[in-house]
């Protein structure tokens, strides 16, 4: 791992948010709804292709880390946090976990800001079907200014942005900049191409084995290949230089 890499996965490592358990996860979800209502409140997610990109993306990086949370998502990074001797908690992923905020949110406004149509329609559909009052939608194809604009007029108090990274974490931040009203924003990647229809879920057996990435690369080989199978030796080399130069104590290797 490059020197200039250690500081940054340190940073991220320390910023991670662990749940234990579904009671202190039922908690967390309620305490970001509260918070929502008094302060701008950001949610990511790292899995093993965002590790990879921290290292490799400074921007990118610091994005992230300005989330007021981000939650371990995947088989790999609990891979690095046993590496590390440390207990990796729940499996947090964005396409589970959100469709359970988005629940807790009845009687909120709620903004959907990505994907492209017919998909973010449909997921808006499904969404209002199920009780969540949605406020407005835009696709995520717009120049970064659409969004500040959008959310100017939308007093939307939860906001999903689906663009995938790095540009949803970007966007979070510049809507952080620019605006003052209290929201909850989920970093949310593909989900409302899942809500809408577009990518389908992988049969629960691949999910509980924590192989969903498996069953997406059978879907779509060429272009999930780099990121799934090139990706994941790599962040698996880098998950072990970083962790044996932590339990070593020796800086950089």
């Amino acid at each position: 791992m490059k020197s200039t890499e250690k500081p940054v996965v340190a940073g991220l490592v320390e910023k991670i948010h662990i749940v234990e358990s579904d009671v202190e996860l039922s908690e967390f979800m309620q305490s970001l709804l509260d918070q929502s209502s008094a302060k701008y409140t950001r949610l990511g997610f790292v899995n093993a292709h965002a590790f990879n990109m921290i290292c490799q993306q400074p921007d990118f990086a610091d994005d992230l880390s300005a989330c007021e949370y981000v939650l371990r998502d995947g088989s790999g990074m609990k891979i690095f946090y046993r590496m590390m001797g440390r207990a990796p908690g729940l499996n947090l992923n964005g396409t589970d976990l959100i469709p359970k905020i988005l629940d807790a949110s009845v009687g909120r406004a709620v903004a959907l800001m990505g994907t492209e149509e017919p998909y973010l329609s449909d997921a808006a559909r499904i969404l209002t079907e199920r009780g969540v009052r949605v406020t407005g939608v835009i696709d995520g194809f717009q120049p970064d200014e659409a969004y500040t604009s959008f959310l100017a007029s939308n007093d939307a108090s939860v906001v999903v942005l689906a663009m995938g990274m790095p540009r949803q974490e970007r966007i979070a931040r510049l809507i952080a900049e620019a605006d003052a009203t209290p929201r909850l924003v989920l970093c949310g990647g593909a989900i409302l191409d899942f809500i809408g229809g577009k990518v389908t879920r992988a049969p629960k057996i691949f999910r509980d084995l924590g192989l969903e990435w498996v069953y997406r690369l059978a879907l779509e080989p060429k272009r999930l290949f780099n990121r799934y199978i090139i990706g994941n030796i790599v962040f698996l080399w880098r998950a072990y230089r970083y962790s044996r130069a932590v339990s070593d104590q020796v800086g950089p290797v």
